[in-house]
């Protein structure tokens, strides 16, 4: 199963059935860059559309998320949850993510924050460097010509990821989650 804000992340599984297109998105490219087969998306959901999960209201809005994803994931029968949450300026929020993470064991999880957002790494996997401490990026994947979702997975499929800058951490970190999530898997469903 994959999660994601929308449909850069998670492409054509951002939308439902029976409007569902086969257009990979982010996350499927990133998989696809560290394990070419012996995996297959059966499920996804968008962040806003993850029913929050009840036990512990105490806990914030996207730990009760990852949780309620959990369940989700549990329930169709998934070997991997993969998720993906912008940071955003929000500079707590990858800590309570992890703590999250920390404590699922119901399924295998691939998961993190895109620090500050999904862009900077598109922008790191091009080679920009500083992208996960800058507010606002320096260079817009908008202004060179990264409009869609397909210009953004082209960028993750030409991408030298051995050559990745050495402070793009998060998504460093992202993908040996998803290298070793993908390995560790028992079966073909995510």
């Amino acid at each position: 199963m994959i999660a994601g804000e929308g449909r850069h992340e998670l492409g054509g599984w951002a939308d439902e059935p029976p409007y569902r297109t086969d257009e990979r998105g982010v996350l499927a490219a990133l998989l696809g860059r560290c394990r070419t087969e012996g995996w297959e998306i059966v499920a996804a959901r968008r962040w806003k559309d993850v029913p929050k999960f009840r036990s512990g209201d105490h806990r914030r809005a996207d730990q009760r998320t990852v949780l309620g994803l959990v369940a989700l994931a549990t329930r169709a029968g998934c070997d991997l949850l993969v998720l993906v949450r912008d940071a955003d300026n929000m500079l707590d929020r990858p800590e309570e993510l992890e703590a999250t993470l920390a404590e699922i064991v119901d399924v295998g999880v691939v998961g993190g924050c895109a620090v500050r957002t999904l862009d900077a790494w598109c922008l790191a996997l091009i080679g920009e460097r500083g992208t996960e401490a800058l507010r606002k990026p320096k260079v817009r994947l908008e202004d060179m010509g990264c409009q869609t979702t397909a210009d953004r997975v082209a960028l993750v499929d030409d991408a030298d990821l051995a050559r990745l800058p050495d402070d793009a951490y998060s998504l460093r970190q992202w993908l040996e989650r998803a290298r070793v999530g993908l390995d560790e898997g028992s079966g073909p469903a995510t």
